[in-house]
């Protein structure tokens, strides 16, 4: 985890969990494909928190 994101965990979560909900967002419409690149970008962040 890099220094800046020691300083404020708060804003690193935050982040995490708006990427996460847009993510949600995406794949609860039916009008939009789903998007495998966003899906990829989506796991490199979540295992880069550990939650994985």
């Amino acid at each position: 985890m890099s220094d800046e994101l020691k300083h404020d965990r708060g804003a690193f979560f935050r982040v995490t969990q708006e990427l996460h909900d847009r993510w949600m967002r995406r794949c609860h419409r039916e009008d939009t494909p789903s998007d495998p690149a966003a899906a990829v970008q989506l796991e490199r962040a979540l295992r880069r928190t550990g939650s994985v």
